[in-house]
Formats: structure tokens, C-alpha cells, sequence
């Protein structure tokens, strides 16, 4: 646009070693229950995911697969405790059966099988998703991803009986390079769950979970994308979680909405800008805070030719704005440049001014903000293009991130009478935030 089950992912950089890709499934596929064996599909999915990753990326991998009556809460425990790891490895853990939420967390708990009728205790018999991530976040690895495909609704509700769509999908041919860099060049801790609390998880036994289903084929697309250096964990999973809540609702079932937390996903050489953390460029720091916005949110972001977008920032203090957008073809243009914000519309979303209206190209895309208290120092005029109303940024957008955190740090540090320190100077944090939007646009239907 020209002007955006339960899984487990971790990531973590290492020397160039041997590798080992971890497939680790555990279900709940009682043959007497019609609404868990959708489980039975994802099981496909990842024994393909298996072929494709050693035939085609020439990795190695382990496959392990615990189902029912084996996938008690014990032996997943344990398949967990004597996973053999290293620095270099992936762990990619998909759970599935059915769940609840305990108005603890956001995420479901999962419910597995107690063939020997040891407690009556719901609890006993559930894993909390998120509490699982940290079991396998420990861990060492260099991507460590968990999935959970299950309900998120309260215990007094009763799944709905699937009813089977069509499930027919021809997988695209994989790239080898692309394979290496979503599975060798990429650390971080991913959680992805199907629902939303107070949804349902839908699946059907044509097309699996739902939400593994979509993920599954975004994955394949990326995978074969020869434009792989623009794409990224971030993007899959919003399209993921789009295109899982269009089904739902194209089947009238209602709302799915899956959910993620992602943590320090980082990219060897890439081309887009990494993931914006804590402890790399925070969108708050030492009372300086920034958050962005669109009309449609921050999560799972769509705009069809023709929409329009609206921006809202909220910072803590007077600040300026600065706008750039990345397109799926990978051009960077300004859209805004020395935005200000005053004291009277700060400390709440405050809409810009300008609104933008999607064009072609299509595809994934990132609004990226940086906020600072003080004037921004200009972009390098070598950098800039004016073609017709666009301003763009030359270069990656990796490198037109790095030259304005470089740049306005030292025009920070100098008007302050500071040395620059480098990234970790809190002074230059201090006057400098970004945060950024995964955003996919599309052509009008």
C-alpha cells in the first residue's frame, strides 16, 4: 500500500553449527469426540513441514508426535525435560484439544487426556499455554516457537459440533533460501494461540485447526516467495490471523481472533526493520513513552485498494513525528517528516492530520514512528527521491533506521552537551522512541 491449537516459535542467534530442527506435537485426538479430530490434520501438516524441511533445506530434523491415549500431562512434560537442544536448534510445539480460559491469562489452558481417571481437578488435566512456553523457553535454542489451538471460552460453554468445508489446497514449491532464513537465520520466543478469550477455536476434519491451517499456508507461501528477505515471522503471523478470522466468519461461525506474544525475534541480515523491543528501541523510556495506532488498530491490520488509513499517536510529552512507510516491493517512503505534537494532545491518541489511501503495490507492509523530543536531524538529501507526491527513502529500511537512530542521537548528545555512547546511552534513548505496524493491504475484491 502506498503513503499494513497453541504454538510454540523461539529464537536464538549462535555460531554457525550443526542444527537441529525440533517438530513437536501433543494432542488430544479421543476417536469418541467428532470435535478433536481436526488434531488429526495438523499432524499432516507438520510431518510435511518434516519432508519439506530435510528434502528441500536440506536440515535435520525430529519429528515427535504424542496423541491420545498417550498425550497425558506427564509424558508431554517429560518429552519436554529430555528434549536434547542446542544454541543452534528450533523448536516449533504445536498443542491441540479442547480448552478453556480461567480469567487468568489471555491465553487457554489445554485440556489432554486422564485415561486412568486420576483426578476430578480440571486444572490437573489442562496445561496454561503461557506457563508451557516458559518450560520450553528454557531451553536452549535459537528459535523456540509455541502454538495452541484450542477454545478460550469459560467452562460453561460447549464447543459447537465442526461441520466440514472444503479443505483442498495445493502447496506452492519451497525455496531453499527461504527455508534458511526462517529457520536458520532468525532467534527470538514466539506464542501463538487460535482465540481470543470468550471465542471458540474452529476446526473440521477436511481442514484441521483453523488457525494451523492458515498458518500453515501463509508459512508455505513465504517459503516460497523469491522476495524472502522482505518477509518475516511478524507478517505470517498477521496474516495468518486475518485470513483464520475471514474463514470463521465466511462460514458464519461468529469471531476467532488469535493472539501472539513475541519476544526479541531478530533477523541476520535483514532487510526490514527487526522487531522493536525493550532492550533494543523502546516506545518508553524514562517517562517518555510513544504508542501508534491505526482506524483498524494495531493487530492483524487490512486495508483493500481504495481504503483509507488514519494514524493516532499517543506520546507523554511534546514531540515530533516521524512517518515512514515500507511497501511489500521494499521502497521506504516519508510520509510525514517533523510532525508536532503539543501539550494539549498529549497523553491520548491524537489523530494526524493527514490520511492515507492504499494503492498498488500489495502484499505485507510496515508503518513505522519515530518520536523525539527535540527537532529530528534531517535525512541525508543523497537518501531522498521525490517521484509525483512521494518523498522515498533510498536504501533498506534496515540502513534508513540505522542512519536516523545514528543521526538524531548524536544531534541529541551534542545539543546536550553529551558524548554519544553508543545504543546504550540513556540520554539519546531517552529523546528518541519508535514503534512500528505490520500492516497488509490487498487489491479491492
Amino acid at each position: 500500500m502506498r503513503y499494513f491449537l497453541i504454538f510454540c516459535f523461539f529464537v536464538v542467534f549462535a555460531p554457525t553449527q550443526a542444527q537441529t530442527i525440533h517438530l513437536l506435537g501433543f494432542f488430544d485426538t479421543d476417536p469418541e469426540d467428532i470435535r478433536l479430530k481436526g488434531h488429526q490434520k495438523t499432524i499432516e501438516k507438520l510431518t510435511n513441514l518434516k519432508q519439506n524441511l530435510e528434502e528441500i533445506g536440506g536440515l535435520s530434523v525430529e519429528l515427535n508426535i504424542l496423541r491420545y491415549p498417550n498425550s497425558t500431562i506427564q509424558n508431554i512434560q517429560q518429552e519436554v525435560e529430555k528434549l536434547p537442544t542446542g544454541p543452534n536448534d528450533v523448536i516449533l510445539c504445536i498443542l491441540g484439544g479442547h480448552g478453556y480460559n480461567d480469567r487468568n491469562s489471555k491465553s487457554p489452558r489445554i485440556i489432554f487426556p486422564d485415561p486412568n481417571k486420576q483426578t476430578n481437578v480440571l486444572s490437573e488435566k489442562s496445561i496454561d499455554l503461557q506457563e508451557f512456553a516458559q518450560r520450553v523457553f528454557q531451553k536452549p535454542a535459537r528459535l523456540k516457537i509455541v502454538i495452541g489451538e484450542s477454545c478460550n471460552q469459560p467452562l460453561s460453554s460447549t464447543p459447537p459440533i465442526p461441520k466440514k468445508q472444503n479443505g483442498r489446497y495445493v502447496a506452492p514449491p519451497l525455496i531453499k533460501e527461504a527455508i534458511q532464513r526462517y529457520f536458520q537465520q532468525t532467534s527470538g520466543e514466539i506464542i501463538l494461540w487460535s482465540s481470543s478469550p470468550g471465542q471458540y477455536s474452529f476446526n473440521d476434519s477436511e481442514n484441521g485447526g483453523y488457525y494451523t491451517k492458515h498458518f500453515f499456508e501463509v508459512l508455505n507461501e513465504h517459503l516460497s516467495d523469491r522476495n524472502y528477505k522482505n518477509q518475516t515471522w511478524e507478517l505470517l503471523i498477521a496474516q495468518a490471523s486475518t485470513r483464520t478470522s475471514d474463514f470463521v466468519k465466511s462460514i458464519d461461525r461468529g469471531s476467532q481472533q488469535p493472539d501472539k506474544l513475541l519476544k526479541g525475534v531478530r533477523y541476520e541480515g535483514n532487510q526490514l526493520p527487526p522487531a522493536i523491543t525493550q532492550d533494543e528501541m523502546p516506545s518508553a523510556h524514562l517517562g517518555f513513552s510513544l504508542a501508534v495506532k491505526t482506524n483498524q488498530g494495531r493487530e492483524n491490520v487490512t486495508y483493500a485498494e481504495g481504503d483509507t488509513m488514519r494514524v493516532y499517536v499517543n506520546v507523554s510529552k511534546p514531540s515530533y513525528l516521524r512517518l515512514i512507510y515500507t511497501f511489500s516491493d521494499g521502497q521506504n517512503t516519508l510520509l510525514l517528516d517533523q510532525y508536532f505534537i503539543n501539550e494539549a494532545q498529549t497523553k491520548k491518541f491524537a489523530k494526524l492530520e493527514q490520511n492515507f489511501v492504499c494503492y498498488p503495490p500489495f502484499g505485507q507492509e510496515y508503518l513505522i514512528c519515530f518520536a523525539s523530543d527535540t527537532a529530528f536531524a534531517p535525512i541525508p538529501p543523497e537518501l531522498l527521491k521525490k517521484v509525483g507526491g512521494f518523498t522515498f527513502i533510498l536504501g533498506p529500511i534496515a540502513n534508513v533506521i540505522k542512519t536516523i537512530r545514528e543521526d538524531q542521537k548524536a544531534k541529541i548528545n551534542k545539543e546536550r552537551g553529551m558524548k554519544n555512547t553508543g545504543a546504550n546511552n540513556p540520554i539519546a534513548q531517552e529523546g528518541l522512541l519508535e514503534d512500528k505496524i505490520p500492516i497488509t493491504t490487498k487489491a479491492k475484491e
